[in-house]
């Protein structure tokens, strides 16, 4: 197989991956309406770049979370956004998430002082409302 013939074929695999990633809504806005209990995390990413395996929620965030993960199983995802673009188009501010990470939240201990928050590292995928 020709070098040529390799990159073509990689270049392929990866539009079949875009496409297929398309099937899900992405996030458009984190300042949306439609994207509910957005919050920044940290300044750094920890998460995505594998430094550390959890962070730590506060817990009344951590709780409002996992009941809206519940509760809106089936109709929303919760997700990680990592690598944002920001920009300034007709009249208004927007910011989205080049990589989304499903969110792994183990069940919630009320006594505990924080919330373990996880992401499956390995189920990336690029946000499909991210237009070509």
């Amino acid at each position: 197989m020709t070098l040529l013939e390799q990159r073509q074929k990689k270049l392929s695999y990866l539009r079949h991956c875009l496409l297929e990633d398309r099937g899900y809504s992405g996030v458009s806005n984190v300042f949306g309406s439609r994207a509910s209990h957005g919050h920044f995390l940290s300044e750094r990413e920890v998460l995505a770049s594998g430094e550390m395996p959890e962070i730590n929620l506060q817990v009344k965030y951590g709780t409002e979370l996992f009941s809206a993960q519940k509760l809106y199983r089936r109709e929303k995802e919760c997700v990680y956004g990592a690598i944002f673009l920001t920009g300034y188009a007709q009249g208004r501010g927007w910011s989205l998430p080049l990589l989304l990470y499903p969110v792994v939240l183990e069940g919630i201990d009320l006594e505990a002082s924080y919330i373990p928050l996880r992401i499956n590292i390995s189920a990336w995928r690029l946000n499909p409302a991210i237009r070509t």
